[in-house]
């Protein structure tokens, strides 16, 4: 599967945002721009678990009172 887009609200530090995937994409930016979380977001998107590290709580927004992650993607047969 190739993902296409990233769509999150309160996960972690991302009140709310989407987020356009390519071939290769790259998330730059300083420390606390939410590079870590974006990554995490795909990784709960993909998977319904997080690092072994963090737990439900932790990956909730503290302003929000729920989360939710969104992935879309294309199946490309090749």
């Amino acid at each position: 599967m190739m993902l296409e887009r990233l769509e999150v609200v309160g996960f972690r530090g991302l009140v709310k945002e989407s987020v356009i995937l390519k071939d290769l994409t790259v998330f730059p930016g300083e420390m606390g721009t939410g590079k870590t979380s974006k990554l995490l977001a795909i990784l709960f998107g993909l998977t319904g678990s997080t690092l072994p590290s963090l737990n439900l709580d932790d990956l909730i927004h503290v302003e929000s009172e729920f989360m939710w992650v969104k992935l879309e993607g294309v199946h490309r047969v090749q």
